[in-house]
């Protein structure tokens, strides 16, 4: 009945310094943006990029069987990545937009693939920016 309730760092996910341990792209969360450029550039034929690949043996890579889940993957990512609160949400939509503009830009051009990802990588910094703003 009156035990008490552990509100420690471990339990409650914090980190020691009061930071959220959760990966966002204030604290790292690169990853989502530069597998969605990476990715892209690979369904686009980037002709630098597929002959690295395929000088390290990874040529089997390039198939969009492959490439496409594996970009929207990482666009989710990058969404996933972006704070959830009300008083952040303009990052959110903006990123999920680009997503959708790099995705059907695949079909359409090069320059539509490229307008997406410049969307979905400044709603990051966009994010990151606000998120630091708040801690500090």
């Amino acid at each position: 009945m009156g035990e008490a309730t552990g509100t420690g760092a471990a339990e409650s996910g914090v980190g020691p310094r009061g930071n959220a341990s959760s990966p966002s792209p204030a604290s790292g969360g690169i990853w989502g943006p530069v597998g969605s450029i990476f990715a892209a550039l690979c369904c686009l034929g980037f002709a630098p990029l597929l002959g690295a690949l395929g000088a390290v043996g990874l040529g089997f890579v390039v198939n969009d069987v492959i490439l496409i889940p594996l970009l929207v993957l990482f666009l989710g990512a990058t969404i996933g990545a972006l704070r959830h609160d009300e008083a952040r949400r303009a990052p959110r939509v903006v990123s999920t937009l680009g997503a959708a503009v790099t995705l059907g830009g695949l079909w359409v051009s090069g320059i539509v693939v490229g307008a997406g990802l410049a969307l979905v990588v400044a709603s990051s910094i966009w994010n990151a920016t606000l998120v630091r703003r708040a801690r500090a």
